[in-house]
């Protein structure tokens, strides 16, 4: 019944980009209303818009397309994202490489561990895909 429960409320969010799989991944467990709208808010709130990635070597502006794909920078062309939380989004690029992105509670930071594993940070530039194309 639990798990009924949480893919009708998955299912309320097609239009944001979630990660498809066979079963129930621990982080979308235990979802609940609350969790869901709270995972729907943080699409809403970096869908279309641009970030500062600082991976400690130096720092470039990305963006979250709607659609799912990670924009702006040509390194990561075919890089997607998905919410998998409240506060958390995992990039994937092509070569399967995934990070975790785990955002402040005002969603205007995040902390991670870039592709190879090092602490990067993020922060929200104020701008959106529209500004910027």
């Amino acid at each position: 019944m639990k798990t009924k429960l949480i893919i009708a409320a998955l299912a309320a969010l097609t239009a944001l980009p979630f990660v498809a799989v066979a079963e129930t991944p621990p982080p979308v467990r235990y979802l609940t209303d609350s969790a869901v709208s709270a995972s729907q808010s943080l699409f809403e709130k970096v869908s279309g818009t641009v970030w500062i990635y600082d991976y400690g070597k130096g720092k470039m502006e990305f963006g979250f397309s709607p659609d799912g794909n990670i924009t702006l920078v040509d390194e990561w062309d075919g890089t997607t994202w998905r919410v998998i939380s409240p506060n958390e989004i995992v990039l994937h690029s092509k070569g399967d490489r995934l990070a975790l992105l785990s955002f402040n509670k005002d969603l205007t930071t995040f902390k991670s561990k870039g592709w190879s594993g090092k602490p990067s940070t993020g922060k929200a530039t104020g701008k959106t895909l529209e500004s910027e194309g």
